[in-house]
């Protein structure tokens, strides 16, 4: 009987024992440290058990009961304890895991030149980083609030296990140093985990900005060049890392943060806070990351100058000038198939610009190709327009020259015969009309073609040319029917054997 009581309450007292020891060993040396008070408490429950016990001795239920309330105790002091840190723990989780360097892309876009959503697009270049920045702030003041909320949890476990609250206890010191190192060591991971991203998305092909391809006569460039991209990024970078000012550090053996100080050069209201930013900045990992990055824009960039390389091709319509091209080239041809294809080369190259691609992914960089696209058409409207102009000119000084000589002509053959003289000047007037009858037609005939090639190309107007063309053609005929009339006068004549000459000559003497 007596037996099987101790072996009962060897068993109860065994128990007790390991799960004391369970506690004792899952705790830290931090840990172990702020719990001393309640474990040398415990130890002094178990000391009397320490003592060689006799088969009749007594008071051992009582002493299983004691160190077994005790146990009681430091598991719920225990409890509190790896509750609060928990809770500290789901925060620097939750810190390290904030993406500081997220794809944005613009929502519900529309496409200016058409009015319709295109999804698309991304932000430019600089846009991207302003929206970036902004983003980047309203999640690093979200991790500020986070951050603030560990010194008053430390604080309440403070009070929960020492009944003080000043977050100053010396017998906390090294509990405050533990876990402002894992913070070190969180802010580490968020910062070279946050990087690391980034540079896996610079070396991806899904596009995170895009860039224009521009036309800078005489060059081809991309906007922004290529030194404003890799320095925009290393702004960007330089903005990332002095977010972690954002983190000031505690107070040395104190979980407080410490306080601004103002800076006694600067010249204005310039403070000073003392944060793990230093620090952070001498791991080596970091520097690594951020260089890498920057000879990724290196490269990023040196390809897509490499493909705008491509592009001139078409340098030939900024190269030259126009004015003095187009003039040469309508002294040199005056065939009209000529200037057809010439108009047709300049429109085949605005057709093959309307249906080529608006954009091109290098990387994860998106060339715009929009603004080159519409650059070189407009060059090659503009030789449109000046050859047109050009072609225009000529033809119509032709027909006003053509109008003049017709003018002259109807003037001579419209006068009024007073002598000889006149009549061999009308005479041989109409001789020469009726030599240049069949040019004058072809010529205003060409002039009309001409006039129809650009109205086909949508250049000159039309109606005033063709207006100016059907007034000639008017001309020629009403000299043409002078002709005939004279024709037919002089004809009459000599049926009923007048002879011209002498009632000329009568005429004349009578005027006398």
């Amino acid at each position: 009987m007596q037996k099987s009581r101790l072996y009962y309450e060897l068993e109860a007292l065994t128990s007790v024992i390991e799960k004391y020891n369970k506690n004792v060993l899952s705790l830290s040396p931090s840990e172990t440290f702020l719990m001393k008070r309640h474990l040398l408490d415990m130890e002094r429950h178990i000391l009397p058990g320490l003592t060689r016990v006799t088969w009749t001795a007594l008071g051992i239920g009582e002493y299983i009961k004691d160190i077994t309330k005790g146990e009681h105790a430091l598991q719920a002091v225990y409890k509190q304890l790896k509750m609060v840190e928990k809770e500290i723990q789901f925060l620097v989780d939750q810190i390290e895991s904030f993406d500081l360097y997220p794809l944005l892309k613009p929502e519900n876009y529309v496409d200016p030149e058409t009015g319709l959503p295109d999804p698309t697009w991304i932000y430019p270049c600089k846009a991207f980083f302003v929206e970036l920045e902004h983003e980047r702030l309203s999640r690093v003041a979200a991790l500020g609030r986070m951050y603030e909320r560990i010194g008053p949890i430390l604080m309440k476990l403070e009070y929960l296990i020492l009944g003080t609250c000043t977050g100053t206890s010396h017998m906390m010191n090294a509990y405050y140093t533990h876990w402002e190192k894992k913070i070190f060591l969180c802010l580490v991971r968020l910062t070279l985990e946050n990087l690391e991203e980034f540079q896996a998305n610079l070396s991806g092909n899904k596009p995170v900005f895009q860039v224009d391809a521009v036309l800078v006569p005489p060059d081809i460039t991309m906007r922004p060049t290529q030194t404003e991209v890799c320095n925009i990024l290393g702004y960007d970078a330089k903005h990332y890392l002095s977010r972690l000012t954002s983190f000031p550090r505690w107070m040395k053996k104190t979980c407080l943060p410490c306080a601004p100080l103002r800076i006694k050069v600067a010249t204005g209201n310039e403070f000073f806070t003392w944060s793990y930013f230093e620090d952070i900045l001498r791991v080596a990992a970091i520097n690594d990351i951020s260089l890498l990055i920057q000879d990724t824009i290196f490269r990023l960039t040196s390809d897509i100058n490499t493909y705008i390389i491509k592009w001139y091709k078409y340098s030939h319509l900024w190269s030259f000038d126009k004015h003095l091209s187009c003039e040469k080239y309508v002294q040199k041809y005056s065939q009209i198939f000529k200037y057809d294809e010439k108009f047709f080369f300049f429109e085949d190259i605005i057709a093959d610009l309307d249906g080529h691609v608006k954009y091109v992914d290098i990387g994860a960089i998106r060339v715009n190709l929009r603004p080159i696209i519409k650059q070189i058409q407009e060059h090659a409207q503009e030789w449109k327009d000046i050859l047109g102009a050009c072609i225009a000119t000529k033809t119509r000084t032709s027909m006003h020259d053509l109008k003049n000589q017709v003018d002259t002509l109807r003037a001579t053959v419209n006068m009024n015969i007073k002598g000889l003289d006149d009549f061999k000047l009308v005479m041989a007037t109409i001789t020469q009309i009726q030599m240049m009858t069949i040019t004058v037609e072809c010529r205003y005939q060409n002039m009309q073609e001409i006039y129809h090639m650009l109205r086909q190309h949508g250049l000159d107007d039309f109606k005033l040319v063709m207006a100016t063309i059907t007034q000639i053609q008017m001309m020629t005929i009403t000299v043409e029917c002078r002709y005939q009339n004279m024709q037919e006068i002089y004809h009459m004549l000599r049926q009923h054997g007048i002879e011209v000459r002498l009632i000329i000559a009568r005429s004349f003497i009578k005027t006398k």
